[in-house]
């Protein structure tokens, strides 16, 4: 990463998912985390997995 105040954003997120003991999967730039948010922060991805489509629609209604 060429942005220095970017960059410093993966090792502060590793060290406070590290602190709370958190599963996150590294990648290379940024890890992923599941939980039911809808905005990530920077360098980490949120997700969640979803049983059947019409979950997602009422998701993205609300």
């Amino acid at each position: 990463m060429e942005n220095p105040k970017h960059a410093a954003n993966y090792p502060y997120y590793k060290s406070i998912y590290h602190l709370k003991k958190s599963t996150i999967k590294k990648m290379v730039f940024s890890y992923l985390k599941k939980i039911k948010l809808l905005f990530s922060l920077l360098s980490v991805v949120f997700y969640e997995y979803y049983d059947h489509p019409k979950e997602i629609e009422r998701h993205l209604e609300n």
